[in-house]
């Protein structure tokens, strides 16, 4: 109560917002108040900790001074935690934390430190860098000579704790406290009872199981995420809010696994009646996972720290060996499987052409960030300074060149994380899989990101589906495909809403995503069923021989110079995060974007269709990205 009282007074006297806003009704600083609170439980439960251990230390030393006759004078126990004595010639003393501080953590401490004034970045993203190059590539080689089995999960998830706690330190454990409730959840709903089970198979409240771990670890993430922008308001640091969005994806797959295996899925069935979804059927899971797979899977070090985020249908076959299996149905007898484990073959080139696309782009983040980013994008769209008239004045065609140079910017600082871990995951092995129609293999379960199609994309569709390959393929996934058995536009919509809830709670992330899913379904869509045609024959193929080479060339260019002016007008909110910076940034565009949209969907809509042959996609890639081509 006393810290609730003393945080309400904090908010109503030292506000440092307070000169930008109006002054905040007592329902917000409540809230604000009761945020603050709920993120400081895990300092709380080191403080406590910290004390009981002094009191059991104690304790036991006082067992030990009888036992031992009186040798340890327990006066000597201090609250610093050193133990000392020097009767009878004896001497015991308990190690401070200082100790291990001195001896692990300071080293590193300068080390990072030094990479930080080297590279000119913050302590955060250097103390990154260093766990990503440094340390994830020796340690990939050592987890590869590991034996399969129990032996790579613990090691594994030992490493990935040493990082996040490194990294993030106490807020860690935000990110075991959330996935340890859904896994209670699961246990007690389909991992208890076999009469449980049967009868949520027959009941509609089996979507419960699912549904409760989805609303539990979204509406914890959207309080990390409102604690994240009453801290450091418009601030891009490094915090624990990047971790917590990562374990929140990746214990919502597991509910769905698991409903997908155990309440859906039909055992005496081949073929997975129930399941129609044939991703759904392969990433099924027919038992609980323990809980050492299930924090294996949450904190497998390579990709903790920056993606990318992957099934835990990948994950057992990366830890049993076990990549020839089809499906995930192995688990049940893994005693008695005779297939080979063996790790794939390392694809040295894949992981060269890794290293150079992470060593290229840290190269543009050095030479970019301080030309393209969002202040220098609010100076434009303020008209601040001399910025503005340095070009082309403050014309409109000035502003969509820097929009598009600033989004562009931002992504090559992502891409950097991304390519470090998929090359050290592709030297453990991790991501082998079959596809689940074709029967090829492929390390699809380690891509990130597809780069060359992603900043040469020519559709709105492609612009998501190659960057964040993972993510993109989890909303297709688990939201587009279960919204319904025929998901449209409204399928869309809501798979974007939940993208920017997932990202955020800046109003700039819910502008972006509505306004892009609005484009991509009305505009998007319908410019690709009626243009194309009249530029290609065979419209599945864009270089087909059936198709002209100059009409392909000239189709692929307008497309991606349309594409770029779109994304320059949609994509800046999710730069700026604030409202009103988004205002001002379509204010400043003069609303050309929003006054030209329904004039455009107009003239689509009258322009007649060409016969052509057009799938269900619309020949390109869906939702879920251009490795669901390759592997889901």
């Amino acid at each position: 109560m006393n810290s609730l009282l003393s945080t309400l007074l904090l908010h109503v006297g030292n506000n440092p917002h307070q000169q930008q806003q109006p002054l905040m009704n007592t329902t917000t600083i409540v809230m604000e108040s009761l945020v603050q609170a709920l993120m400081q439980w895990p300092t709380k439960v080191l403080e406590n900790g910290s004390s009981v251990m002094m009191k059991t230390t104690k304790t036991m030393m006082n067992y030990t001074d009888a036992w031992l006759g009186g040798a340890v004078s327990m006066s000597t126990l201090s609250d610093s935690g050193v133990i000392s004595s020097s009767s009878r010639s004896l001497s015991f003393q308990v190690l401070e934390p200082n100790f291990m501080h001195e001896l692990l953590v300071r080293p590193l401490n300068e080390v990072i430190r030094n990479i930080s004034n080297s590279l000119g970045v913050d302590q955060s993203a250097a103390t990154y860098m260093f766990f990503l190059i440094a340390m994830n590539f020796p340690l990939a080689l050592v987890l590869r000579m590991t034996r399969f089995g129990m032996m790579r999960a613990v090691l594994g998830a030992w490493i990935g704790l040493v990082y996040t706690f490194y990294t993030f330190g106490v807020h860690t454990l935000h990110s075991i406290a959330v996935p340890l409730m859904v896994y209670l959840w699961l246990y007690v709903t389909v991992g208890m009872s076999d009469r449980v089970v049967k009868y949520l198979r027959r009941s509609r409240a089996r979507l419960a199981v699912p549904l409760v771990a989805v609303v539990f670890s979204f509406g914890y993430l959207l309080v990390c995420h409102y604690h994240r922008m009453l801290t450091d308001y418009l601030g891009w640091k490094l915090d624990f809010t990047g971790l917590q969005m990562l374990i929140t994806l990746k214990t919502t797959a597991v509910a769905w696994n698991v409903y997908d295996g155990i309440l859906v899925h039909d055992p005496d069935s081949k073929e997975g009646k129930g399941v129609t979804n044939p991703y759904h059927r392969t990433n099924r899971l027919e038992r609980m996972p323990s809980l050492m797979e299930y924090f294996g899977f949450l904190f497998f070090f390579i990709p903790v720290l920056s993606g990318p985020i992957y099934e835990m249908s990948d994950y057992l076959r990366f830890i049993y060996g076990e990549y020839e299996a089809h499906d995930i149905s192995f688990i049940r007898d893994l005693n008695n499987s005779t297939r080979e484990r063996k790790n794939p073959p390392i694809p040295w080139l894949l992981v060269l052409k890794k290293i150079i696309l992470a060593l290229v782009n840290m190269v543009l983040v050095l030479q970019t960030a301080s030309y393209f980013g969002r202040e220098q994008l609010e100076d434009v769209i303020y008209e601040r300074g001399d910025r503005p008239r340095e070009l082309l004045g403050s014309s409109l065609l000035y502003k969509f060149l820097f929009s598009f140079a600033c989004m562009n910017s931002i992504k090559f600082k992502y891409v950097v994380g991304w390519c470090w871990s998929e090359a050290a995951l592709l030297i453990t092995g991790f991501g082998y899989q079959r596809h689940y129609k074709s029967g090829e293999f492929s390390f699809a379960g380690a891509e990130a990101v597809d780069y060359f199609d992603h900043f040469l994309a020519s559709n709105l569709r492609d612009v998501t589906t190659t960057w964040n390959v993972s993510v993109s393929k989890w909303l297709r996934n688990y939201v587009y495909t279960r919204v319904g058995e025929k998901p449209g536009t409204l399928a869309t919509v809501i798979t974007f809403i939940v993208s920017a809830i997932w990202h955020g709670v800046y109003a700039g992330y819910a502008i972006m995503w509505i306004h892009y899913a609005l484009a991509m379904s009305l505009i998007g869509r319908l410019a690709h069923k009626k243009m194309r045609p009249y530029f290609l024959n065979d419209v599945e193929h864009l270089f087909s021989a059936k198709n002209s080479r100059v009409m392909s060339y000239t189709y692929k260019i307008l497309s991606f110079i349309a594409t770029g002016i779109f994304t320059s007008y949609i994509l800046p909110p999710f730069l700026l995060l604030s409202w009103g910076n988004s205002i001002q940034f379509f204010r400043s565009m003069q609303w050309c974007g929003h006054m030209a949209f329904f004039p455009i969907y107009v003239i689509l809509t009258m322009i007649p269709s060409r016969h052509g042959h057009h799938s269900e996609r619309h020949g390109h890639k869906s939702v879920d990205s251009v490795s669901t081509k390759k592997n889901q």
